[in-house]
């Protein structure tokens, strides 16, 4: 019998005391639940078959909304879509649509986001809530620049690594 696993990521308010709790299961499917940090509560967002690339995706410093891009594969056609949202936290529901950007993004400020690659298509749908910036990407990844940003360290250890 093959086991079944599932894995949690969190994205953490820098300005609040909220999280975004995003759960990878089986039959690729994904979850998002809101954290409530201040009273240890949790409540469901939504479920969506595909995939939420968490190394590209980011929360707004108040927790308010949550920018990601999705991964989804059709069967049907062998075709992989990929598309980056930025929704209400912690729904999945697009209040600013990219269909054809697909590396992701980050919150400048609580009403601000940068969408990484990909050039203005007509189907793309902005949103009055908040407003995309144009930035140059951060260096060395959008990951690292968002885990130094959260307060991680960033230590090249390649030189040591292995060797012993």
């Amino acid at each position: 019998m093959k086991p079944v696993y599932a894995s949690l990521h969190v994205l953490l308010a820098r300005q609040a005391s909220l999280g975004l709790v995003i759960r990878h299961g089986t039959a690729k499917s994904v979850c998002t639940l809101l954290w409530d940090r201040r009273k240890d509560k949790f409540a469901l967002g939504q479920w969506m078959r595909g995939r939420i690339v968490i190394q590209t995706c980011d929360l707004s410093p108040d927790g308010r909304h949550f920018l990601y891009t999705a991964r989804k594969y059709v069967h049907a056609t062998s075709q992989v879509l990929e598309w980056t949202v930025v929704s209400r936290t912690p729904y999945l529901k697009a209040v600013a649509y990219y269909p054809r950007r697909w590396a992701g993004g980050w919150f400048v400020n609580t009403r601000e986001y940068c969408v990484l690659r990909g050039s203005p298509d007509r189907d793309d749908r902005e949103s009055p809530e908040v407003r995309r910036v144009e930035l140059d990407p951060p260096t060395p990844s959008l990951y690292a620049a968002r885990l130094v940003r959260d307060g991680w360290d960033v230590e090249d250890s390649r030189a040591t690594f292995g060797a012993g």
